[in-house]
């Protein structure tokens, strides 16, 4: 858990993982994280992230 954000509200980040075998990684294009979510009035605690593949 990032201990990086605001402190009032608490505002944590966690960030999920996305796994890869070997065959799939070889198609990696882009992958990030989803920030504007975060903005809501009650954000859960995750960030989304996403993953492009070719």
């Amino acid at each position: 858990r990032s201990r990086g954000f605001e402190d009032e509200p608490k505002r944590g980040l966690r960030i999920d993982v996305i796994l890869a075998s070997q065959p799939l990684q070889a198609r990696f294009k882009d992958a990030g994280i989803d920030y504007d979510l975060r903005g809501m009035d009650k954000p859960s605690d995750h960030a989304p992230i996403w993953l492009e593949l070719a």
